[in-house]
């Protein structure tokens, strides 16, 4: 069947993984540093990954693809899959190309080489786990 659905330009791809944080049926991924359309089934064709692609690499085209099937997104998202992952170590600093070897690649993981803000974390996560000692300053550390 011919759709409308997303494509992403690999030559402009910058490996910023916003798209991948934006989709949310888990249709794009991020795959050997670059954004990757992994199953045309998990696509809506809706486009919340457009704006989110801060190099222009994703445009909406209409091509041959599998149907939409929502039955196959929720049950994707039931075992876990699209969720967004974002590492940040303050005290323990990785090289991201270490990182992306050892831990990206195998879980799906984003990796920020900059501290971000709690707002931006917390737009960019399904879930967050915080690992850090209990301290005064460190209790309710996200309004919890």
């Amino acid at each position: 069947m011919r759709r409308k659905i997303v494509e992403i330009d690999e030559s402009k791809c910058t490996g910023c993984g916003l798209c991948a944080s934006a989709c949310h049926e888990g249709a794009i991924e991020m795959v050997d540093g670059k954004a990757s359309l992994v199953r045309d089934d998990y696509c809506d064709g809706m486009g919340d990954c457009l704006p989110a692609c801060p190099a222009g690499a994703i445009t909406i085209t209409e091509r041959k693809a599998a149907d939409y099937d929502e039955k196959a997104v929720a049950e994707h998202k039931k075992k876990g899959g699209g969720m967004k992952k974002i590492a940040f170590f303050d005290t323990k600093p990785y090289d991201r190309e270490s990182f992306d070897r050892l831990n990206g690649g195998r879980y799906g993981i984003r990796y920020f080489e900059t501290r971000l803000t709690a707002a931006v974390l917390l737009a960019q996560s399904d879930v967050v786990s915080l690992h850090c000692p209990l301290l005064s300053a460190t209790n309710h550390i996200i309004n919890a």
